[in-house]
């Protein structure tokens, strides 16, 4: 800025000053002439209620704390109308009868928090007509059903409070400091006011509301944590004892029946060691129960770590120990490559082993088997890559599921088949849908008998990752499988 415009500027805000100095002294004269007279003085006192009556709707209008809003309502109508006494009435929940909310003034501490029928008091019939109400001196109308503080008050005025087109309380007034009565200019001015701040304490009443709703939410998650905590102590107790109390005995079973074959063995009928074996077997499936048992109870309390995983590399993984660990089976695995989720890694490989387990175990009845692992697009029937949720499934084309059974599928130790079918303990898809659940997914299946089954579950995608590209397939197998 160069210096004509610096000196422009101070010369137009001295000017500015100017004015401002010269319009201040012509209030000041008019001011004083209005005081000589009794007009003027009137408006200089509606002037200066009406500047009352703004700061105090300004001051509430950033106010939340109910309470703090009644009070200076309350304090506000003594002062505009010079009353011995203000009080606030709310209407209650059930509104058939209201609460003193706020008091100033004589026999404040009495009224304060007080309760009355709609039926009860003058502040009652405010409420129930939905009309203002002055007067100068008692009247027969309600003296029968005046509270104790309206006797003797020779003067009273109260106004209904509205917000969102219904009453939610009033103001009123009562006692004229010095004698006298009320004036309709009173009333008028008490008009106002409730106009004015009737919204204001509506708000401080849904915000006082909202947070007591708060408050007794916090207290119910407390509690439930509380709740929580006491039973995970009791499961972990139930742990431990199945841990080491039962195996004990089982332990012993199998140990004894093992010395009998071992031992006396030479000295048993077939028959008597087929039940021996038979025990054997037994505690074997109970040993594997006790197991999945815990690992069941243990899933709920494991601490999740969330990281990006690549299912399409645990999935080539899984696929290549089951082939190893059985090669002469014809199992080919077809699985969609670089598809990753937000999750826990060692609770998505658990998901990931049980669910190819399950394929691999259901194809071994099959001379040759496909197991595919993908991810549904868009358009697909079951698709409901939506948001950041991603859909993916196992497909197999092994023993299948007759659908209406499909409801068992996920509960623990359920089976469609028998153990002499496939080996097994009815636990696997229940932990799976378990693992689903804590990474807020889930998990459904379709199937056939001899047909195959898919099961589909969503999980959550990495962030800025594009999913529009269709993956490439990779194919794993161990023996050269025929034309299919």
């Amino acid at each position: 800025m160069n210096d004509g415009n610096l000196a422009e500027m101070q010369a137009q805000l001295a000017d500015l000053h100017e004015q401002v100095r010269r319009l201040s002294e012509e209030n000041a004269h008019w001011r004083s002439i209005a005081e000589d007279t009794d007009n003027g003085r009137i408006m200089l006192r509606r002037e200066a209620e009406l500047e009352l009556i703004k700061e105090v709707g300004t001051a509430i209008l950033v106010e939340r704390d109910l309470q703090k809003v009644l009070d200076l309502v309350a304090d506000m109508a003594r002062k505009l109308t010079g009353a011995e006494m203000a009080v606030l009435p709310l209407m209650d929940e059930d509104r058939s009868t209201y609460t003193y909310a706020a008091a100033v003034g004589k026999h404040a501490e009495e009224v304060l928090g007080s309760r009355h029928g709609l039926d009860m008091g003058m502040c009652g019939w405010v409420l129930t007509h939905e009309r203002p109400l002055l007067f100068g001196q008692p009247e027969g109308w309600w003296m029968d059903s005046r509270t104790r503080w309206e006797e003797g008050m020779e003067s009273a005025v109260l106004v209904p409070l509205c917000a969102q087109q219904r009453i939610i309380g009033g103001i009123s007034v009562l006692g004229k400091t010095g004698g006298g009565s009320f004036s309709q200019h009173d009333l008028d001015m008490l008009t106002l006011l409730a106009n004015q701040v009737s919204h204001a304490i509506e708000n401080a009443r849904l915000v006082q509301e909202a947070k007591q709703l708060v408050a007794t939410l916090e207290q119910r998650v407390c509690d439930r944590t509380s709740e929580m905590t006491a039973l995970n102590k009791e499961l972990e107790a139930f742990a431990y004892s199945v841990s080491h109390d039962l195996r004990a005995p089982i332990r012993s079973i199998d140990g004894f029946s093992l010395a009998l074959l071992e031992d006396y063995g030479e000295h048993l009928d077939p028959e008597a060691q087929d039940y021996l074996s038979r025990i054997r077997g037994a505690t074997l499936r109970m040993g594997r129960l006790i197991d999945d048992m815990l690992k069941l109870s243990r899933l709920s309390r494991t601490e999740m770590y969330h990281e990006t995983v690549n299912l399409s590399a645990m999935a080539k993984r899984i696929a290549e120990d089951l082939l190893t660990r059985e090669p002469e089976r014809h199992v080919e695995f077809c699985i969609a490559e670089n598809l990753t989720v937000r999750g826990d890694t060692s609770l998505i490989n658990g998901l990931m082993e049980n669910l190819l387990g399950n394929a691999w175990k259901f194809c071994s009845k099959h001379a040759t088997a496909q197991i595919e692992f993908g991810i549904l697009d868009q358009s697909e029937e079951h698709g409901e890559n939506s948001g950041h949720m991603r859909t993916f499934f196992v497909r197999d084309d092994g023993a299948g599921f007759d659908m209406s059974y499909a409801a068992k599928l996920f509960g623990a130790f359920q089976r469609l088949h028998t153990a002499q079918q496939f080996p097994g303990t009815g636990v696997g898809l229940a932990f799976v849908q378990r693992i689903i659940n804590r990474h807020g997914g889930r998990i459904w299946a379709k199937g056939a008998p001899e047909k195959g089954a898919t099961f589909y579950f969503t999980l959550a995608q990495p962030p800025h990752e594009d999913s529009a590209k269709p993956p490439a397939i990779l194919r794993i197998s161990r023996v050269p499988l025929p034309d299919r």
